[in-house]
C-alpha cells in the first residue's frame, strides 16, 4: 500500500503519518521494520531497498520525507515504483506543498490532502481537539485562543495541552490568565477599543502589548486587525451607508461561527468612513511590509507595535 500525504498544513499531515505509522507498526520493532529517508538522500538507485524486506519482520515501511524537494528523475523513478510496487513493503511519501503530486493514480495508492484551515474550520478543530481532551470549550473561549495564539495549529495544540495540564476552568478570564494576558488588555479588548473608537484606551492597550511582544506578537495583532478591518471594509462595500445592519445580519454576511462576533463590526459599521477603514488598512499592509524587511529599515517588534497604533490612531488627533 502506498500513501501520499500533501498540503501544507504540517500539523495535520504529521499527525496523520504519525497515525499511519503506530496502524502499520503496532508491535513491530521499529529499528528493523521502518526506514526513513530524505528527499534529498533520496537518489533513483534506492528504490531497491523498497523492495528489500526487513530483517525480524513480516515487512517494512519506507518514510520518504521532504518529497517536495525531488527533482525529476527522483519523481520518475517514483513514478516506475508505482507501477509495480513491492507486494508486501508500505511507503508513506510526505510533501509539504500544496498542488497534488503528478504521480499515477490507480488502486493501491492513496493521496491525502491537508489544506490549511479556514478560520471557522479551526474553530471546529480547536472544539474537536477539547473535547478529545475531555475539555469543555465555550465559543467565547475557543476565539479568544485562536486571536491570542494564531491559526498556527500545533501552537493551538500545546496551548491546550497546557491548559489541560493545568487543571484550570476554561473560561476566557481563566485563559486568558493562563496566557499571561491582561484581563482588559488584549487583542479582544484592542479590537473592541478600536470598533468604538476609543483611542485613549486602544493606545494603552498597544503600550501595553509593545512592552511585551513575546506574549503579543506583531504578526499575530497584525493577523487579527486585518481580519477585523477587511471584514469591516465588506461592510461598507456590500451595504448602502445608512443601512442598519443587525448582529444576526452582519454574522451572516461575514460567515462568523457565532453571533457575538459579530459584535465589534456591528459597534463599527456606521462610525467609520470608508476612507478611515481604507487608512487603517494601509497602516496595517505598511507595519506588515517592514515587519518582513520589504520597506524602511528593520526595527524591533516594540517599535513596530507602536508604529502600527500611531498609525491607525493619529489621524484622530489634533494638529500641533
Amino acid at each position: 500500500m502506498i500513501w501520499v500525504l500533501y498540503g501544507e498544513e504540517e500539523f495535520l499531515r504529521t499527525a496523520r503519518r504519525k497515525a499511519l505509522l503506530d496502524e502499520l507498526l503496532k508491535d513491530l520493532p521499529r529499528d528493523f521494520a521502518m526506514q526513513t529517508i530524505r528527499g534529498k538522500a533520496f537518489a533513483p538507485a534506492r528504490i531497491t531497498e523498497f523492495y528489500e524486506m526487513a530483517f525480524g519482520s513480516p515487512y517494512k515501511v519506507i518514510l520518504l520525507l521532504e518529497a517536495e524537494t525531488l527533482g525529476k528523475a527522483e519523481l520518475q523513478a517514483l513514478e516506475a515504483y508505482f507501477q509495480k510496487p513491492s507486494p508486501t513493503n508500505h511507503l508513506i511519501i510526505d510533501f509539504h506543498q500544496e498542488a497534488q503530486p503528478s504521480l499515477p493514480r490507480q488502486d493501491g495508492i492513496q493521496y491525502e490532502k491537508f489544506a490549511r484551515l479556514r478560520q471557522k474550520e479551526i474553530a471546529t478543530w480547536l472544539e474537536s481537539q477539547a473535547k478529545s481532551m475531555q475539555l469543555n470549550l465555550s465559543p467565547e473561549s475557543i476565539s479568544l485562543l485562536t486571536e491570542a495564539v494564531g491559526q498556527d495549529l500545533r501552537l493551538l495544540h500545546q496551548t491546550l495541552q497546557m491548559l489541560a495540564l493545568s487543571g484550570i476552568e476554561l473560561t476566557p478570564a481563566q485563559i486568558a490568565e493562563a496566557l499571561g494576558l491582561h484581563p482588559q488588555y488584549n487583542i479582544y479588548r484592542l479590537i473592541d477599543a478600536l470598533a468604538e473608537k476609543n483611542r485613549p484606551l486602544a493606545w494603552r492597550i498597544f503600550a501595553y502589548m509593545a512592552e511585551d511582544t513575546r506574549s503579543f506578537p506583531v504578526a499575530s495583532i497584525l493577523w487579527s486587525l486585518q481580519q477585523f478591518y477587511q471584514r469591516l471594509q465588506l461592510l461598507y462595500v456590500s451595504f448602502a451607508r445608512g443601512t442598519r445592519l443587525t448582529q444576526e445580519a452582519i454574522q451572516q454576511h461575514l460567515g462568523l461561527r457565532y453571533a457575538f462576533q459579530a459584535r465589534p463590526y456591528s459597534v463599527a459599521y456606521g462610525r467609520y468612513t470608508p476612507q478611515e477603514v481604507q487608512q487603517a488598512i494601509q497602516a496595517l499592509y505598511d507595519t506588515d511590509a517592514r515587519l518582513k524587511g520589504l520597506i524602511g529599515t528593520r526595527s524591533t517588534e516594540s517599535a513596530l507595535l507602536l508604529h502600527l497604533a500611531t498609525g491607525l490612531l493619529q489621524p484622530a488627533l489634533p494638529a500641533l
